[in-house]
């Protein structure tokens, strides 16, 4: 595994060089936090975005 500089990575996403959107497989509102955790422990998603 590589180590990135966060300020670099925020730029490229910012430009829209990197989509980190790709990387979600599903959303959740922050009052369904346990549900994204829950999901993502029984690998139905690899990656949970939380809107608040």
């Amino acid at each position: 595994m590589r180590t990135y500089d966060r300020t670099v990575l925020l730029d490229k996403v910012l430009d829209g060089s990197i989509h980190p959107e790709l990387v979600f497989t599903q959303e959740f509102d922050i009052d369904h936090i346990n549900d994204a955790y829950d999901a993502m422990d029984k690998r139905r998603a690899i990656k949970s975005l939380i809107r608040f």
